[in-house]
């Protein structure tokens, strides 16, 4: 960001000068139900933003936040039904 003052000098400084909060939101065991449900979400909201409400994650404020992954896969835990997976988030 570049920003000119009156009397003659320039300020020059990144254009992002603070760092996004992330968060990496993980499943050890998750339903089939549940796999379904979250990747079903994501299709619909990659590339384009939601938003969180404060009371699922103890915060003052709603968060609009994206994906900051591309894709969402899941393994299998080795117990019958249950997958475990990882996605990244990032606030706006």
């Amino acid at each position: 960001m570049k920003s000119e003052f009156e009397a003659g000098y320039t300020q020059i400084r990144p254009k992002a000068t603070r760092e996004k909060y992330k968060w990496t939101l993980s499943w050890e065991y998750m339903s089939i139900a549940d796999w379904n449900l979250l990747k079903a979400h994501f299709i619909e909201n990659s590339g384009g933003s939601f938003t969180i409400k404060k009371d699922m994650i103890f915060e003052d404020s709603d968060y609009t936040v994206i994906y900051s992954i591309d894709e969402i896969t899941a393994s299998s835990t080795g117990v019958i039904g249950q997958y475990s997976t990882e996605i990244q988030i990032e606030v706006l």
